[in-house]
């Protein structure tokens, strides 16, 4: 996408998808480095390179992303992350109600430990990755996971939801009060894309006070700094359930205080805007 701004001669590429990552880092990573993949890309990455250059200088919401770009020399990329409402997803709309109804729908006891997914249903989401981190947390310790999101789930997930009686698909909410208070009640989420530009799931998960865990490449690794959650390898179940474990066992105020950081590093919506314009007005 191409932006003008206010007819000058400024123009800019909306860059808010890397399609190497989304496609051929999600099937093949664990077969090969991400390194190597991106070399048998580079037909995809000069053509991006070749785009890049008539402009003015390449927009992403990741710094992440941003880095990504500069390393395979894409011109001039500047990173002015997203923004969400924080006013909305807040700690304060906790419910221990509304956790004990989760954790029974999903076939357990209220003191268990419940994990949250909120996630469009695509290959790049690495939904089988989580449920298998869930299937391994299980041998452990009692714990659920509530779904929700909407797509084509793939097969393997799928097979792995219907084996387990404690994965719950409870499909898309267009309630946001309802979400805000399970981001706010659930203990841990769990996120497996390491293609997103942001992660505005996560951040809204983060500014509820809900710790995540998350791959150490893509967007949810922009935010999900310090003790506000716990990182892990792409694709790798087993480190997903470390990372889970690493947040259950870290000591509550430790907890709050980093996801109180994290949080106040997340833009507002108004924000992102804020700050988009200004970077077009200073350099147009």
């Amino acid at each position: 996408f191409v932006a003008r701004w206010k007819g000058t001669a400024f123009k800019s590429m909306i860059f808010h998808q890397d399609p190497v990552a989304v496609i051929p880092h999600t099937y093949f990573d664990r077969y090969m480095k991400r390194e190597r993949i991106d070399q048998l890309c580079n037909p995809v990455w000069a053509y991006l390179r070749s785009v890049s250059r008539k402009m003015n200088a390449t927009v992403t919401s990741g710094f992440w992303l941003r880095d990504r770009l500069h390393k395979h020399g894409i011109h001039n990329p500047v990173a002015v992350p997203f923004g969400i409402d924080k006013g909305f997803f807040t700690p304060e709309k906790a419910s221990t109600k509304k956790k004990h109804e989760l954790l029974e729908r999903c076939g357990r006891n209220k003191d268990d430990t419940l994990l949250l997914v909120v996630s469009r249903f695509h290959p790049e989401k690495r939904l089988d990755v989580l449920f298998d981190a869930v299937g391994i947390l299980q041998k452990e310790r009692p714990t659920a996971c509530i779904v929700y999101g909407a797509g084509n789930l793939p097969s393997r997930a799928q097979k792995t939801a219907d084996q387990n009686p404690h994965i719950v698909l409870a499909g898309y909410t267009k309630d946001r009060e309802e979400l805000a208070t399970i981001y706010a009640s659930a203990d841990v989420m769990i996120h497996g894309s390491a293609a997103e530009t942001y992660g505005l799931g996560v951040a809204e998960a983060i500014c509820a006070g809900l710790p995540v865990a998350a791959p150490s490449v893509g967007g949810a690794a922009d935010l999900v700094q310090g003790n506000a959650g716990s990182l892990y390898e792409p694709g790798s179940a087993k480190g997903c359930a470390d990372a889970v474990r690493t947040i259950l066992n870290r000591p509550t105020q430790e907890t709050e205080r980093g996801l109180a950081a994290a949080a106040e590093r997340i833009q507002t919506v108004d924000g992102h805007f804020d700050n988009l314009f200004a970077y077009y007005q200073e350099n147009a």
